[in-house]
């Protein structure tokens, strides 16, 4: 085991032979452009162009803009080697703050400052770093109303903890092997998802029967086959709302999450009196958000009352499997119902109205069942997958914060 002694410095203590350097004292920031939208001219050519909201993807092989060499001449943009920490500057989202390096040459648009390679420092270290530092760089760049911005300037003068480089690399390496596993996982997750949206199309429209089923398909219109309610809310809801154990489970949006297919919990409960004011639902039941996450179904594992943000789908077990509906109900032929009926209304809400009126054409009970259990399994394949996501993410996580402040050494 190797023992570290640390110093204490501004940004906590870090191991001796560590430093702390502002940034601008070891390498240099430069921003891009955008070259003027109306000149047709400056677009479509072979220079590849980025824009800051691809920084999510972290690690730019590619991307997506191209712009013709007139177009990089009119514009105060710049060719950047590869490895450049890229940082985005600005806005509202989640943009502003994050963290990205580029495997290819390119040039970017002014949302997007690039901290240039340097001998003093491993790039794949440092785009570590900065990306252990989005929520600094958040607050250290709110400015007035929330928006924010960052700049040149406040790049140049932050602080950074700097190891030796070849600790730097030695860390960068370690990490960047947790983000080799992530990225691959993410790469089968995408794929896997993609053939079980194919199999929902297909599965879920007749275009592919299983084997065995030969029985015609009937045609029928949701809101005469399932009971549809919509929830109420007592108000002011503050005076209903308790903190007994016994009180009633009172389910909003924030209680799942946008890949859940169960409640089973809720963040606060209301007292009895409220009922009279609300719409309770029961374990089996479906709810629907119909504002936010649009359509999206739940089925209730729990007790509870919905406010008028939900509509509740009960007695569907006559026409129904529940597991079938719930693919049903997701899926895109019944969202696009839903768009095409609210159409003209202004304002992208559902309605009990607009959900009774979507028109299916079904299989019987046993075929639905057939059906259903391919798409679950796909599906509990997909949850594996994402749970052992999280779970490295995790440890890449915890790996971060002990690595970068030297908790851990890798020497």
């Amino acid at each position: 085991m190797i023992e570290t002694k640390f110093k204490q410095t501004e940004l906590g203590p870090i191991p001796e032979n560590w430093e702390v350097m502002k940034l601008g004292t070891f390498t240099n920031v430069i921003t891009g452009a955008t070259p003027s939208t109306e000149n047709s001219d400056y677009w479509g050519g072979n220079i590849p162009w980025m824009s800051s909201g691809e920084l999510n993807n972290k690690i730019i092989y590619s991307v997506a803009g191209r712009i013709t060499k007139e177009g990089y001449e009119s514009a105060s943009t710049h060719m950047l080697p590869i490895n450049c920490v890229l940082i985005g500057l600005a806005g509202q989202g989640k943009t502003r703050g994050t963290a990205a390096i580029n495997r290819v040459e390119l040039c970017t648009n002014q949302s997007i400052g690039a901290i240039l390679p340097s001998l003093n420092h491993s790039s794949d270290y440092l785009y570590l770093y900065f990306d252990s530092q989005y929520k600094l760089l958040r607050s250290v760049s709110s400015g007035e109303g929330g928006r924010g911005g960052l700049s040149k300037r406040l790049l140049l003068d932050f602080d950074t903890i700097l190891p030796p480089r070849e600790e730097q690399e030695r860390i960068a390496e370690a990490l960047n092997d947790i983000d080799t596993l992530i990225r691959e996982l993410d790469t089968l997750i995408d794929k896997k998802s993609a053939v079980m949206q194919g199999s929902i199309q297909e599965l879920l429209s007749a275009k592919r029967r299983l084997p065995g089923f030969s029985i015609p398909w009937k045609h029928i219109i949701l809101g005469d086959t399932v009971n549809i309610y919509r929830g109420g809310s007592p108000r002011p809801i503050e005076n209903f709302t308790t903190t007994n154990p016994n009180g009633l489970n009172w389910i909003k949006i924030g209680d799942v999450r946008p890949k859940d297919k169960y409640i089973v919990q809720t963040a606060e409960k209301i007292i009895p009196e409220g009922l009279s004011s609300t719409r309770e639902v029961h374990v089996g039941d479906f709810i629907l958000s119909n504002s936010m996450s649009f359509g999206r179904p739940y089925i209730l594992k729990i007790d509870g009352c919905i406010h008028d943000g939900w509509l509740a789908i009960t007695n569907y077990e006559n026409t129904f499997d529940k597991d079938y509906l719930y693919y049903l109900l997701g899926s895109d032929s019944v969202y696009k119902q839903y768009l095409s009926l609210a159409a003209g209304s202004g304002v992208l809400n559902l309605n009990k109205k607009l959900v009774a009126a979507v028109e299916l054409d079904i299989p019987d009970i046993e075929e639905q069942l057939a059906i259903a259990a391919i798409l679950s399994d796909m599906d509990a394949e997909i949850t594996e997958l994402e749970t052992k996501r999280e779970k490295y993410a995790a440890i890449r996580q915890g790996m971060m914060q002990q690595l970068l402040t030297g908790k851990i050494r890798l020497i």
